[in-house]
């Protein structure tokens, strides 16, 4: 009986200890909200991918759906192997074979949708992007803050910024 106590004061203290610990936040927040932490990179563009509410399909341009969305990815073929390596962890990987999936956060998909961004695109267009190597939290896709295709900035890096921080503020893990 006594040791049944004290597990359950003890899981108690923790429950309660948890949302004070803001150790993964702090480390994320400093590497995400600063902008010396993304590179800019020329890539090709394969898919454009959103959720559908079950998957992600591929968004072909007479497909309305994506502006009920609030997931948008691309699909991005970068020029050398040592670019496509830091997106998996590894010093190289064939970039030819090894895309890397960035994903849009609603507000700044929200930007896109409004600047004409998806009209103006398609598959194997050279953009130009600013991103960050690492993910926030549990997520598959790193996050874009900056896009620009034929000399137009459909993204601007500020705005981009400012949408992916106020994102993870409301987004908060426990840990």
């Amino acid at each position: 009986m006594r040791k049944h106590l004290v597990s359950c004061l003890v899981v108690l203290l923790v429950i309660c200890l948890l949302p004070g610990c803001d150790g993964y936040n702090d480390v994320m927040f400093e590497i995400l909200s600063n902008p010396v932490n993304y590179t800019e990179y020329e890539a090709v563009l394969g898919r454009i991918l959103y959720d559908n509410g079950e998957t992600l399909q591929t968004y072909l341009q007479e497909d309305t759906a994506i502006a009920e969305t609030t997931k948008v990815v691309l699909e991005v073929y970068l020029p050398t192997n040592e670019e496509a390596g830091r997106f998996y962890g590894e010093e190289s990987k064939p970039c030819e074979v090894y895309p890397v999936y960035l994903e849009i956060n609603e507000s700044n998909h929200r930007i896109l949708l409004k600047s004409g961004f998806y009209e103006a695109v398609s598959k194997g267009v050279k953009l130009s992007l600013k991103t960050s190597c690492l993910i926030y939290m549990d997520s598959n896709f790193f996050y874009i803050c900056a896009i620009a295709f034929d000399g137009t900035q459909y993204l601007n890096e500020s705005d981009g910024l400012a949408n992916i921080i106020a994102m993870m503020e409301n987004n908060r893990s426990l840990l």
